[in-house]
C-alpha cells in the first residue's frame, strides 16, 4: 500500500467488534446501576428517561428475557449519553460502600489473627494501636479461645466491637 494514497483527514469507523464491545459494556454499566437502591439512585444525575428504564428492569424477574432486553435497551439509551461521566458518578457512589467493606475485613482478619496466634498477634496489634488497652484486649482474645462455644462466640463479637471502635478512632 502507497502511504501517499491514504487521505489523514479520513475518518475510520470503529470495526464491528469495537462497536459490540462498546455496548456490552454500556449493557454492564447499566447491570450497575439496576443493582443500585433507590435512595442510591436517586443521588446520582440521570436522565428521566434513563432512570424510568432502571426502575422497570429493577421490577423485571431476572428468569425470563424481559429483563436481558431491558438492559439492552439501558445499554442504548446511555450511547447518547456521556457514559464515563456517568461511570465516574457511580464509582464515587459506591466508594464509601467499598471503603468500609476493606475496613470490615481487616477488622474480621484482625479478629481471627488474634484468637488463632494469641500473645504473638497482640503484640503485633499493640504495635500498630498504641492506646488500646493490652489488659481487656488480652482478656478478650482469652475469653475466645474459650471451649464454651457460647461464651467464644459472645467474646469473638465483643472483640470485633472492640477492635472497630479502635480503628474508627484512628481514623
Amino acid at each position: 500500500m502507497n502511504k501517499d494514497n491514504i487521505d489523514t483527514d479520513e475518518h475510520i469507523e470503529p470495526s464491528k467488534s469495537q462497536l459490540k464491545r462498546e455496548a456490552h459494556a454500556l449493557q454492564e454499566l447499566g447491570e450497575r446501576l439496576v443493582a443500585l437502591s433507590p435512595a442510591k439512585l436517586s443521588q446520582l444525575v440521570l436522565e428521566e428517561d434513563l432512570i424510568d428504564a432502571i426502575k422497570l428492569a429493577q421490577s423485571l424477574e431476572k428468569k425470563h428475557g424481559a429483563r436481558k432486553r431491558q438492559l439492552q435497551f439501558i445499554g442504548k439509551l446511555m450511547r447518547n449519553l456521556n457514559a464515563a461521566a456517568i461511570e465516574v458518578a457511580l464509582e464515587k457512589l459506591l466508594k464509601p460502600d467499598l471503603d468500609s467493606i476493606k475496613q470490615f475485613h481487616s477488622i474480621e482478619n484482625w479478629r481471627d489473627k488474634l484468637v488463632k496466634e494469641g500473645d504473638m498477634a497482640i503484640d503485633e496489634f499493640m504495635l500498630q494501636h498504641v492506646t488500646a488497652d493490652r489488659q481487656s484486649l488480652r482478656q478478650l482474645v482469652r475469653n475466645s479461645q474459650s471451649n464454651n462455644a457460647q461464651q467464644a462466640v459472645r467474646s469473638k463479637r465483643k472483640l470485633f466491637k472492640f477492635i472497630n471502635e479502635l480503628i474508627s478512632d484512628k481514623q
